[in-house]
């Protein structure tokens, strides 16, 4: 359970942190457990902001992936990560 709060704190600090002049001003979270599979969709309306490359930063990405399958789609209307996990 502590690895999935991790992997979706992470995912929500991205959303909050990168989404720019979002169209809806909101990050909406989704868990789903189907079987057992445990899927986390975290969905901006922004457009994407790269950050400045900072020191002792940039380590969500390789927390997400701790836990599980990550995929990152964009597109016009905002950004979703999605974090897969089998098992339990």
């Amino acid at each position: 359970m502590y690895d999935l709060q991790v992997a979706t704190t992470e995912a929500i600090n991205n959303a909050v942190e990168h989404a720019q002049q979002p169209s809806r001003p909101e990050v909406l979270v989704r868990l789903r457990v189907l079987g057992d599979l445990i899927r986390v969709e975290v969905q901006d309306f922004g457009g994407w902001r790269a950050r400045p490359p900072a020191r002792d930063r940039g380590r969500g990405a390789i927390l997400m992936n701790a836990y599980g399958e990550v995929h990152v789609s964009t597109s016009p209307v905002g950004t979703l990560v999605t974090i897969e996990r089998r098992g339990a």
